[in-house]
């Protein structure tokens, strides 16, 4: 029984992975239908800049909550601690816009967008990248 459990689970990852691949596949290509070259540049600017913030600061934090999360799904406060962890990404996200803006202000990123879009682009890079790699730990642990 334990045995065709596994299979199952296995099959399961190994179609989502497939599936995940196929959907980047499939993202590649209508960014390149639908973007010119300049602006694929300018996304994939903001993009590198968002991503190194996300990874450096917002990833640790990230990980040392997945790596606690069982212990505080038995004592009952994961949902608490999930909180404390999307008020985090929120902060860091805002402080994050903020910081894009100020260096596209001051050196300049390249990119030429006005800064109320930078910074709103910013932010949903920062937010919603961030609290999405957390959630998919954490939904892979609490089921």
């Amino acid at each position: 029984m334990t045995g065709n459990r596994t299979w199952r689970d296995a099959a399961v990852l190994v179609c989502g992975r497939g599936l995940e691949a196929v959907g980047q596949v499939v993202a590649i290509r209508a960014l390149t239908t639908f973007l010119s070259p300049y602006e694929a540049g300018r996304y994939y600017l903001l993009l590198g800049v968002t991503s190194w913030i996300s990874l450096g600061v917002v990833n640790p934090v990230s990980t040392f909550c997945g790596r606690r999360l069982i212990d505080w799904a038995d004592e009952g406060s994961a949902s608490r601690h999930i909180l404390r962890f999307v008020k985090f990404v929120l902060v860091v996200s805002v402080l994050g816009a903020g910081l894009i803006v100020v260096t596209h202000a001051t050196v300049g990123l390249g990119v030429d967008v006005p800064t109320s879009w930078l910074a709103w682009i910013a932010l949903g890079l920062l937010l919603f990248g961030s609290n999405a790699s957390g959630f998919v730990a954490a939904l892979n642990v609490l089921g």
